[in-house]
């Protein structure tokens, strides 16, 4: 529940950043296949933890994937800290949504 909240909330930060339904997409897309994956390549390369706590990877890191069971092996970081990050990120998102529906919605 949580990995597909934070899925959706990071969905729609970027549709409510970007105006262009099509853009927003492809944002979206590159944003979760590519940017992120290589993000935590390179913060993981150097037995770095800090490659976890990213908005997306904080909620993958919950769920096991039973293809790569050597990555949640070497995994050493706790649920809980991954869990308390998944909901710091959910909640700034949701304070940014909200501020910027204010601010941008409702000018009158």
């Amino acid at each position: 529940f949580l990995m597909a909240l934070q899925y959706l909330m990071v969905a729609l930060v970027i549709a409510f950043l970007i105006k262009r339904t099509g853009l927003a997409i492809i944002i979206y897309f590159a944003f979760v296949f590519i940017i992120d994956n290589l993000l935590w390549v390179s913060l993981i390369r150097n037995n770095s933890k800090v490659g976890y706590f990213l908005p997306l990877e904080s909620t993958d890191s919950l769920v096991p994937n039973p293809f790569i069971p050597r990555m949640m092996a070497q995994r050493n970081v706790e649920d809980s800290s991954l869990l308390i990050c998944a909901a710091i990120y959910f909640v700034l998102m949701a304070v940014l949504v909200m501020r910027y529906f204010k601010k941008v919605d409702l000018k009158n």
